[in-house]
């Protein structure tokens, strides 16, 4: 007798995260549905133990955990994680996400997503809110002010405001020749978001009051890592989100955002001494300039040298 094919694919993506992944595992494992899902785990090539305990949990729920265990970093490579090894093989109607230092909190997570993305064709994502914890301290504090509503492509833009960890949104926006043209941009930095605003391009986002997951910020973390070559890559992503998804009416937000981020990369690079970036930086901030970025010089040449102070520290 063949199995039922699943209706979500939970999509986990690994790292060196051996403190966190069980707590993600135990979320994924702990979800009361009405329906089949599976869990599709790519690690890549963690020099921990990340491999052995989803091993583990892969050996106790072989129906639900699939791994792919890389014996090369993929992402160093430039390779599409997403991509390349887990939107190929998933199964599913719909695709959760949850990174492997992330983690679920309520056992009727995807439940409640599902039923309301079967009961509205038109809605492409939904969205929860989440805590937001510090590792290493006992803050935590709600990610974003959410409320039970729809929400447009610049409010998701604007004030970030989804935790990666708390989506459910439609397989067939991926499988879709528009998102495919869109992921493969080399200027994209984020692919979340990219993502995101895939999704509101296409139907509506509805977002969720209730606290279903925790998202972690640590020194591994993506967000925490900063430097001007990340600097520069951040202006050309955001100046191409306003380009890429104009008809959603971010264009002027995008360019102000990168524009501005572009200015502070370009004094910095001035006051280290970093020719080789002045030019890229310039390039943005021409393709960007406006009265209002004009104003900003005097705050950008402040949070540069504030960063210059820093730097200075370090050596």
């Amino acid at each position: 007798m063949s199995k039922p094919c699943p209706l979500v694919s939970v999509v986990c993506d690994v790292f060196n995260h051996e403190p966190f992944i069980e707590d993600a595992l135990k979320g994924f494992v702990m979800q009361e549905t009405n329906f089949p899902f599976e869990v599709l785990i790519h690690d890549d090539a963690s020099t921990d133990e990340s491999a052995r305990l989803i091993q583990r949990y892969a050996d106790r729920y072989p129906h639900l955990i699939k791994p792919i265990y890389q014996k090369e970093n993929q992402y160093s490579q430039g390779v599409s994680i997403w991509l390349t090894y887990q939107f190929s093989r998933v199964k599913g109607k719909y695709i959760a996400l949850c990174e492997g230092d992330d983690y679920w909190t309520d056992p009727h997570k995807l439940q409640k997503q599902v039923d309301f993305l079967e009961a509205n064709p038109e809605y492409t994502l939904c969205f929860h809110n989440a805590r937001e914890k510090w590792e290493g301290s006992n803050e935590e504090r709600g990610f974003a002010p959410i409320e039970d509503r729809a929400y447009s492509g610049v409010e998701i833009y604007d004030n970030w405001i989804i935790p990666t960890a708390s989506t459910v949104f439609r397989t067939s926006l991926v499988q879709s020749e528009r998102f495919q043209e869109t992921i493969h941009n080399p200027n994209f930095l984020f692919h979340d978001i990219v993502l995101f605003m895939s999704c509101a391009e296409e139907g509506k986002i509805r977002g969720m009051s209730d606290n279903l997951s925790v998202y972690r910020r640590h020194p591994g973390g993506v967000l925490y890592y900063e430097s001007l070559q990340r600097d520069y890559k951040q202006s050309l992503h955001d100046v191409e989100i306003g380009k890429h998804f104009e008809k959603l009416g971010v264009r002027q937000i995008a360019y102000a955002r990168g524009g501005f981020r572009a200015l502070k990369g370009f004094f910095y690079a001035l006051f280290l001494n970093r020719r080789s970036l002045l030019r890229p930086f310039l390039s943005i901030i021409k393709e960007t300039l406006s009265l209002k970025l004009v104003v900003k010089i005097p705050k950008a040449i402040g949070s540069s040298l504030h960063h210059l102070k820093e730097y200075s520290k370090k050596e």
